[in-house]
């Protein structure tokens, strides 16, 4: 990717808490400022076992390009997402093997939000469902069967929903009281009481969702550098 004169920035760390324990999952992030209001976001996660990393760009709110890598054990793959034209293209390679590109269709109209998996773009996703009136079509590349290299990171369309539970409420991020608003997000893993709250800058600052009825799982930023 073209590296570019950035302004500036932010960068951050969730913490990953299930029934209240700290778990082995770190995902850091990285966001830049770009020219022409563009957004440059970099995000990796490292849990026992794999290996995910994020490089995308963004525009107006939107992730207009991204790389997805994957690695786990002998497992290495790669998915480039790119919006052309209005049209939405993903470009997956295995191990070794030639990269094979495809055009995504789909039958419904509106707009199609891509979330290239890492929490740093949950915000945008989130604030552009709201904007849309609340539904729409999500893309998020498949890692359901993470032992199955022929299918980790295909595009997979999802419906999702978005509300504003508490559109002026606050959480304390390393001290500082920070304005966010709490909103439910559902869809598929995130059902009903799934919350997530936004800063003014769309960046995530916490979310629960109960994965079953033994896992709740509660995720924090840990470290937030705000550029209004």
């Amino acid at each position: 990717m073209t590296e570019e004169t950035a302004g500036p920035g932010a960068a951050g760390a969730y913490r990953y808490l299930l029934n209240g324990e700290v778990t082995a999952v770190s995902e850091t992030w990285a966001r830049e400022d770009l020219p022409a209001g563009r957004q440059r976001v970099t995000s990796r996660r490292s849990a026992p076992g794999v290996e995910i990393a994020v490089d995308a760009v963004l525009g107006e709110g939107l992730v207009a390009f991204c790389v997805i890598t994957w690695q786990s054990g002998n497992t290495s793959v790669e998915a480039d997402y790119e919006w052309r034209d209005n049209e939405l293209y993903c470009r997956r390679t295995q191990g070794d093997a030639s990269s094979v590109e495809q055009r995504i269709d789909r039958d419904q109209e509106g707009p199609l939000l891509l979330f290239p998996l890492m929490r740093i773009f949950v915000g945008p996703v989130i604030a552009r469902l709201l904007d849309n009136g609340g539904t729409g079509d999500v893309l998020v590349p498949d890692i359901r069967q993470p032992d199955d290299p022929a299918s980790l990171l295909r595009p997979r369309v999802s419906q999702r929903r978005a509300s504003v539970l508490d559109g002026s409420t606050a959480l304390d991020i390393d001290g500082v009281t920070v304005p966010c608003r709490l909103c439910e997000y559902t869809g598929e893993q995130y059902g009903t009481g799934s919350r997530f709250w936004l800063d003014g800058r769309e960046t995530l600052l916490r979310y629960q969702w109960q994965q079953g009825p033994e896992q709740h799982w509660d995720v924090w930023l840990q470290t937030h550098s705000q550029a209004q």
